[in-house]
């Protein structure tokens, strides 16, 4: 998924926001996890900074900056010299992660088809 979802009705608008910004977080976040691995097969110290984040995924610094103190609140990455680094929490958090983004899709398949067979009926 790319892009931002555009929506005109404002509760779902918001919605909509926060699952782009969810999608942000994650894209961050698994680069980050990228960089790492890619380091650790090159024998280099791990951590990537804001502006080759921003770079690689074509996400403006600012966004980039606030996504890293969100991931770091959160215990999923700690700043060092070299840049944003995975915690252990990260990579035992990411089965969760795929697991709730799962139910959370199930929910909103839920919700289609009741809208669909709501709209026949009104």
């Amino acid at each position: 998924m790319t892009g931002v979802i555009a929506l005109k009705v404002e509760f779902i608008k918001r919605v909509g926001e926060e699952i782009n910004l969810l999608h942000r977080h994650i894209r961050i976040l698994v680069e980050i996890m990228r960089d790492e691995k890619k380091k650790e097969r090159e024998g280099q110290t791990p951590g990537i900074g804001i502006m080759k984040l921003s770079k690689n995924l074509n996400i403006p610094d600012h966004k980039v900056r606030y996504s890293l103190r969100v991931l770091e609140h959160e215990g999923l990455i700690v700043p060092t010299a070299h840049g944003a680094v995975s915690t252990p929490k990260a990579r035992e958090s990411m089965e969760e992660i795929k697991k709730s983004l799962k139910i959370l899709s199930q929910k909103i398949s839920d919700l289609v088809d009741y809208m669909e067979e709501v709209s026949k009926k009104v």
